[in-house]
């Protein structure tokens, strides 16, 4: 029988605590044996992160005589083993040596044992290998080959990774709701599971080491499966796979995309392979690789080149068939993909109520950087496209859409320019021309635009000198800033106007927007607009709104239109009423009612004050009115003056002024506007003819006030203007008394005392001359002198005359 005993045994920076040995010491022919068991409190080794706890050695070694080699088997069991993070529970195996080291036979097992990490815990695993070690020239060489198998198996949910986390964050791309998918599914799979591989490992005498793993797979409890075919050789020598031995991965099973893996050495170490992921769909989303070429080295740089189509749901929307090229670069510090332009396709996508038809996009890199690099916990992507091209519709109407320049990049947005996009149907377009178009990505989308012109569908309305900012939120697109409004039609019917505080929105298929109109020189507000056009079927209304408009002598009607040349100057006073223009498939129609009282103005056929009237327009536009329009004019001077009348009228297209009757009270007569029309579109001359009807010509002289001449009788004639542009003038005016005469008597004093016989004659006649009939003719500008001449016939003398 032999004892022994140590306190402490230590080698290095390993240590075993009272280590024992109670068995037999025996010689057989001349041979020392050693047979029984050898145990200790404990195997520590802190650099190696290795304990065993209580370890037992079933010894059966034979030396030689010399004590120079041994020979025999060393059983061995442990309640534990630590190892890193590992643990294995109740180890059991046994050592063969055969000359000292020189060949070292073993095997072990850990049958239905426990095994438990941090991140994972193994309720069953049996490990049966064999092999042996050895020295070779002072360096320890040797082989093991065996298999393993795993039961109740399961990984720490934080072991996978978050996924969930991902899944949300990319919620709203087409991604989104894969990983959706995915997430639970790999997250079952690792909570219970088997699996078994065979292994060959060895290290040769230039240290270099090697391990073959063939037959492994693992299957979970939720159905998810990895099966491998061939076998994977990893050499510390020549890192990779071994030439000519291809390996296959093959992943799937219940909720989890069928991703086939196949891998070779390429020869010096260099990886091959290709990956393929079988058509996966979730959410609405789905995915499909059907080629993934990759090459690189273990622990260097790796590329890849492929192709995925995609599908599934973006901000407000989704995407169809998106053909997506993959490739670029992994360096074990970042991924970098697309360093070249790359041809993009899909057959749809959707935003909002915007959708776009399948087409091609050419995508470049920018600044001749890589498009996308993902680096640590940063991820940068930026793009150009050159002359970019899209068609579809927005809210069923047809849209296309071009840009000369476009980029786009995580961090600083888009900028598109000269953006030309067009809305509806041919017969009734919606045009908007944008010079520069920018936005950014937050809690909403939000950008500025500038230099934007256009029209709205059939409205007659062009739209220029667009700026301002915009926003997309809940669905809404909202533009906050100025532009100019213009006529469309070939004559301008009104000048540019601006409209400095616009707000317009685009929600559920309809452009609303409201403002005010003003005059750009003055700044002075002219009206109120509120328009709304529905894209789905290019109709609108707009509504005008104008709130006492004062003329003066800062503004002034041909400020405002072009038609008021030549038509009126110099107006003072203000107009109120409202405005309304619709359109739909049956054009444009438009109609108003504009008030004014008490304005004052020049006239073509002279000064008008106290002017008061309400305009009923049935096209406001084309500045048409039905008939019989009304106006009450205080004051009238078409070289004579006249107060209190009204002039029935209407507007006819082309810029025509019908004068349906014009009727004053005049110096116990009346003076009448006979019916025509006026048109101010063509530059000709314009007639208006007054006629005078039993005028007394006392009290016309009397409002002369003539303080010398007397007049009797009652007068009719007729007063032919003529209007050009040079002025107005009367042409060819006569009064005429009528039947029964009057007289006519010069009151006046003499200049001088005596004019000799014949001059003081003609003057006592003139102070009382009766005649049968007179004649007043009238001629001149109106703007200048009237010139008059009177011819007397069947005169008399007067009752006031002397005899002579």
């Amino acid at each position: 029988d032999l004892s022994l005993r140590a306190p402490n045994i230590a080698f290095g920076d390993c240590r075993a605590p009272d280590v024992r040995f109670d068995g037999d010491f025996l010689l057989e022919w001349r041979r020392p044996r050693l047979l029984g068991p050898m145990t200790a409190d404990l195997l520590e080794c802190k650099a190696a992160k290795l304990a065993v706890d209580a370890p037992v050695l079933q010894t059966d070694i034979r030396l030689s005589e010399r004590f120079d080699k041994w020979f025999g088997d060393v059983g061995f069991v442990a309640p534990s083993v630590a190892y890193g993070d590992l643990a294995l529970i109740k180890p059991a195996g046994t050592i063969s040596v055969d000359g000292g080291l020189a060949r070292t036979n073993f095997n072990l097992a850990l049958d239905r044992t426990g095994l438990r990490s941090k991140p994972l815990t193994v309720k069953q695993l049996a490990l049966n290998a064999k092999g042996y070690a050895g020295w070779n020239n002072g360096s320890l060489t040797g082989s093991a080959d065996g298999n393993m198998r795993v039961g109740g198996g399961a990984l720490d949910r934080g072991t996978l990774g978050n996924l969930d986390g991902i899944a949300r964050q990319t919620r709203d791309t087409p991604l989104g709701p894969l990983l959706a998918r995915i997430a639970p599914a790999f997250e079952r799979a690792g909570d219970n599971f088997d699996g078994r591989l065979s292994f060959d490992a060895y290290q040769n005498a230039s240290r270099n080491t090697g391990l073959a793993v063939s037959d492994l797979a693992l299957n979970s409890a939720s159905g998810a499966r990895l099966r491998q075919t061939g076998t994977l050789v990893l050499q510390s020598g020549a890192t990779g796979l071994t030439p000519g031995s291809p390996v296959e991965l093959e992943i799937g099973g219940r909720g989890l995309p069928d991703v086939r893996l196949t891998m070779r050495q390429s020869g010096g170490g260099v990886w091959t392979g290709n990956a393929v992921v079988a058509p996966y769909a979730a959410g609405g989303a789905s995915l499909a690789v059907p080629k993934l070429a990759f090459n690189g080295r273990v622990g260097g740089a790796w590329r890849f080149d492929g192709q995925a189509r995609l599908s599934g749901p973006l901000p407000g929307g989704s995407i169809s068939g998106l053909s997506l090229p993959i490739n670029g670069r992994y360096d074990g510090g970042g991924l970098a993909l697309y360093d070249a332009c790359q041809n993009v396709r899909f057959d749809s996508a959707k935003l909002s109520s915007l959708t776009l038809r399948g087409q091609s996009l050419r995508l470049c890199p920018d600044r001749g950087r890589s498009m996308l690099v993902v680096r640590g916990g940063d991820t940068r992507f930026a793009t150009n496209i050159s002359n970019l091209a899209a068609s579809g519709t927005l809210g069923g109407s047809p849209m296309t859409a071009n840009s000369t320049a476009f980029r786009f990049s995580l961090g600083d947005g888009f900028t598109a320019r000269d953006v030309k996009l067009t809305l509806g149907e041919a017969s009734a377009l919606t045009r908007f021309d944008v010079a520069m178009l920018a936005g950014k990505f937050g809690k909403n989308i939000s950008g500025t635009l500038t230099g934007g012109e256009g029209q709205i569908g059939n409205v007659p309305l062009l739209i220029d000198e667009a700026a301002g900012n915009w926003r997309y939120l809940n669905n809404i697109l909202t533009l906050d800033g100025s532009l100019r409004v213009l006529d469309a039609a070939a004559t301008d019917r009104f000048q540019p106007m601006a409209v400095p505080d616009l707000m317009l929105t685009l929600e559920n298929n309809v452009i609303s927007a409201i403002g005010q109109i003003a005059e750009p020189k003055t700044g002075r507000k002219v009206a109120d607009v509120d328009i709304r056009h529905t894209l789905g079927n290019s109709t609108g209304r707009a509504l005008l709104s104008v709130d006492d408009v004062r003329f003066d002598e800062t503004l002034q009607p041909e400020m405002l239109t072009p038609l008021s040349l030549g038509v009126v100057a110099n107006v003072d006073g203000t107009v109120s009423g409202d405005g309304k223009i619709e359109w739909d498939a049956n054009g444009v129609r438009s109609s108003g009612r504009f008030a004014t009282r008490g304005m004052n103005l020049a006239a073509a056929f002279g000064p008008v004050e106290g002017l008061t009237t309400e305009i009923v327009f049935t096209d406001l536009l084309g500045l048409e009115t039905g008939p019989a329009q009304q106006a009450l004019i205080a004051s009238v001077n078409p070289g004579i003056p006249a107060l209190n009348g009204t002039i029935g009228y209407r507007l006819l297209p082309g810029q025509r002024i019908q004068i349906e009757a014009g009727r004053w009270p005049f110096a116990g007569g009346e003076l009448i506007l006979e019916p025509t029309i006026l048109d101010f579109g063509v530059e000709a001359e314009r007639r208006l003819t007054f006629r005078v009807v039993g005028v007394d010509a006392e009290k016309l002289l009397g409002e002369y006030d003539f303080e010398n001449l007397r007049v009797t009788g009652v007068f009719d004639g007729t007063l032919p203007m003529i209007f050009d542009q040079d002025g107005g003038r009367i042409v060819g005016g006569a009064l005429v008394s009528r039947p029964g005469g009057g007289e006519v008597s010069y009151l006046g004093e003499l200049s001088y005392e005596d004019m000799g016989v014949f001059a003081n004659y003609a003057f006592d006649a003139l102070k009382s001359i009766r005649y049968d009939r007179l004649t007043i003719g009238v001629g001149g500008n109106i703007d200048g002198e009237i010139i008059t001449d009177i011819s007397f016939s069947g005169l008399q003398q007067g009752s006031l005359a002397k005899r002579n």
